[in-house]
């Protein structure tokens, strides 16, 4: 039969349960040669109990990984020959926290010293000098559980040592028990969520990782804006390159479509999974607006020249470049970050009108928008100083 590991219960096969009958047999009739003749009855008994056993093993693995999921790795989708995985059960965590030890002479207290609060016992995180004025020791709780989260100024007496008095004084709260099978399985069920942020930070770290590649942007059904579900687009700041679509083939989760965006330049590319499957990869090309500003400078602390050009330049790119995907630029911030120079007593910010053909003054409630799969991008080019 097969065995229970530290992983789950490993199922043996056909022939390995075949092989240990026959041991048996040939320990039996001390005869190391034996072997099954399957056209004898005892060959022909031994092949059927075999296979009986063999589906007897099937199901004991399917109910082992019923009840001890702690031991599930993971779903094996054979045909494709990948492994979903799935969270592992949350072991629960250590209480901690800091205490206060009030002495008349100076003294070092060990690590793992003992600490208690009534029958609970902390243990000192490492060896510390406590005096008159350093006070300040850190414990954590010998096991893990929420019955070492306790309330302020609860610990009470320390073993090996002489002290005027010892005190915590703020509670413990970071204590945690181990996750309940209800909890656990709850949270398996739950999991594509989880799942499916994890496949987008893989997305994001290897597409970074290609040098024709800025930025990465991934929308997907909880992001606004969003996506179908079971679907996800993919915006890239970088030069199109078909190793892009690899690195995506290869981080993502298997079922989740790629979208193409009609408003950007879209990129795609087929691949051929385990053989046969013929899978496709989109990705899109992230487009950047920007807007022609002009400064006037009025008034300054000191010379009024140039050398306020570039600080001015500098908060306006960076303001700009904190945006998000799709987020409006506000005129009242442009106008925020050039005047909050300490340097700058007093400017006007103008932005060009294309409709008007001209630099003008906004409505401090003013945007500037863009459609919600775009963002705004400024270089010093586009940014002009004058002093008056």
């Amino acid at each position: 039969m097969g065995q229970l590991t530290n992983i789950g219960y490993k199922k043996e096969t056909f022939s390995e349960h075949l092989t240990n009958i026959e041991k048996r047999w040939k320990a039996r009739l001390n005869d190391n040669e034996f072997t099954f003749d399957f056209n004898a009855p005892e060959g022909i008994h031994n092949e059927a109990l075999t296979y009986e056993i063999t589906n007897l093993d099937e199901q004991i693995l399917e109910l082992s990984n019923m009840f001890n999921i702690d031991g599930a790795k993971g779903i094996f989708l054979d045909y494709i020959q990948k492994l979903l995985p799935v969270e592992p059960r949350y072991t629960g965590k250590y209480a901690s926290g800091l205490v206060y030890v009030i002495v008349d002479t100076p003294v070092t207290i060990l690590k793992d010293t003992i600490i208690k609060a009534g029958s609970l016992e902390f243990q000192v995180i490492a060896d510390t000098n406590i005096d008159t004025v350093n006070k300040e020791l850190y414990v954590r709780a010998v096991e893990t559980g929420t019955e070492y989260n306790i309330g302020e100024r609860e610990i009470n007496s320390i073993e090996g040592y002489t002290v005027n008095e010892i005190y915590n004084p703020y509670p413990f709260t970071n204590g945690e028990d181990l996750e309940s099978d209800s909890d656990f399985r709850y949270r398996l069920k739950n999991s594509k969520n989880i799942a499916s942020t994890a496949t987008y930070e893989a997305i994001t770290t290897a597409l970074l990782e290609l040098d024709v590649v800025n930025d990465v942007i991934i929308l997907d059904p909880k992001t606004n804006p969003s996506t179908e579900n079971g679907t996800v687009e993919i915006i890239v700041d970088g030069t199109p390159d078909r190793k892009i679509a690899e690195a995506i083939k290869d981080t993502l989760a298997v079922g989740i479509m790629t979208l193409e965006d009609k408003k950007l330049e879209s990129k795609s590319e087929e691949f051929t999974i385990a053989g046969n499957i013929t899978t496709k990869v989109t990705y899109n090309i992230l487009q950047f607006e920007t807007l022609k500003i002009r400064v006037e400078v009025l008034e300054v602390n000191g010379e009024k020249d140039n050398r306020w050009t570039e600080p001015i330049q500098d908060e306006l790119i960076k303001y700009v470049d904190s945006l998000k995907l799709g987020e409006s630029i506000l005129y009242n911030e442009l106008h925020s970050e050039v005047n909050g120079i300490d340097e700058i007593r007093y400017a006007k910010v103008y932005v060009y009108d294309k409709t008007d053909d001209e630099y003008k003054t906004y409505d401090l409630n003013h945007k500037f928008t863009i459609s919600p799969t775009q963002k705004f991008r400024l270089t010093r080019n586009d940014i002009e100083v004058i002093y008056v």
